[in-house]
């Protein structure tokens, strides 16, 4: 994969939750989405709880990327470390990353095959 999960930071109050990825290999980040699930007896479940999308955003290798769950606005800066990092925001209400649950996260490599608009 050319987006790897580098952390993820729970927090109850939600206002620092986030998912932290490294970028490979140079890539086009609209071609990634993150989904989180829970687990049902041990297992990975089928039940995609959340789905965001990246935009379009050229990202190169070694670069790093943030995704808050909060709202807020995306924007281009730099890690405590000094290192380029796209931050991104997934605009939800409450935290999503239950410290009182097992849960994954999966970033999915997508392609939008056909668009329509509903009449």
């Amino acid at each position: 994969m050319s987006l790897k999960i580098t952390r993820i930071e729970k927090n109850d109050s939600g206002s620092s939750e986030y998912i932290m990825f490294i970028a490979e290999e140079d890539l086009l980040l609209s071609n990634y989405a993150v989904i989180d699930t829970t687990y049902i007896n041990g297992q990975v479940s089928n039940l995609n709880r959340h789905f965001y999308r990246f935009p379009t955003k050229i990202v190169k290798k070694g670069e790093y990327v943030i995704l808050y769950t909060q709202k807020g606005k995306d924007f281009l800066g730099k890690t405590n470390m000094g290192l380029i990092c796209h931050y991104f925001y997934w605009g939800l209400a409450k935290e999503i990353l239950n410290n009182n649950e097992v849960e994954s996260i999966q970033v999915l490599r997508v392609q939008t095959v056909s668009t329509k608009k509903a009449a």
